[in-house]
Formats: structure tokens, sequence, C-alpha cells
């Protein structure tokens, strides 16, 4: 496994991914992104599955957004906890603090790559 300060870097990679425009309208790239058992946890407090995601990212209006205040935590060897801030801006340069997110990650056999499991 790789050291935090390597795993933070690629786990950031990771969110930074998608939270892109370009990832979240293409279900090719959310496939690899996220696994086959992907759940996410809704500010809302519902509960969404891989194919509601990727349903509902296509469809929604493109944003560009920012993370900030970046950490994970290793909970056990195949499990992590990453928080931080997600920022949108406006196409006039507004900012709106979306949401303050934990996203836990485990290591998946995608060809040594890691894949998020849990939003």
């Amino acid at each position: 496994m790789k050291n935090q300060k390597e795993l933070t870097v690629t786990i950031r990679s990771l969110e930074e991914k998608l939270v892109a425009p370009a990832t979240r309208h293409s279900i090719v790239q959310l496939d690899k992104l996220l696994t086959d058992d992907f759940i996410e946890f809704g500010r809302s407090g519902k509960i969404f599955d891989k194919q509601t995601v990727v349903e509902r990212i296509g469809k929604e209006e493109t944003a560009r957004m920012t993370l900030a205040d970046f950490k994970i935590v290793i909970l056990a060897p195949d499990a992590l906890l990453a928080t931080y801030c997600a920022t949108k801006i406006e196409d006039d340069g507004q900012k709106a603090i979306l949401y303050e997110a934990p996203s836990a990650e485990r290591p998946e056999i995608n060809g040594g790559c890691f894949s998020i499991r849990v939003h």
C-alpha cells in the first residue's frame, strides 16, 4: 500500500475526476471510476446505487467545482475516509459551497488502480 501522502494525491485525483464536467457527462468515464457496487449517501439522506448516480449525473448542468481542505484517514489496510469541501464555480465567477463530503475508498483490482466505492 502507498504511504499516506501518496494515497492523498491518488484519492484527491479520483475525487477531482468525479467532479470534472468531462467525467460527469461520460458514462464510460463514470463506469471506470465507480465500482459496480458503488453507493452514495446524498445530502438529502437518500442512498443511491451506481446506475442511479450515472443516470442522474448525466442530466446535471455542467459546472466547474473545486475541492478544498482535502484530507484522508486510513481506516484499514483496504479502506480509507476522504473528507473535503466542494465549491461550485458559476460562469460569472461566483462561488457557492456545495457540501463538505466524506468519501470512503477502497482499493479495487482494476489494473492496480483505485476506484470509488462509497461516496
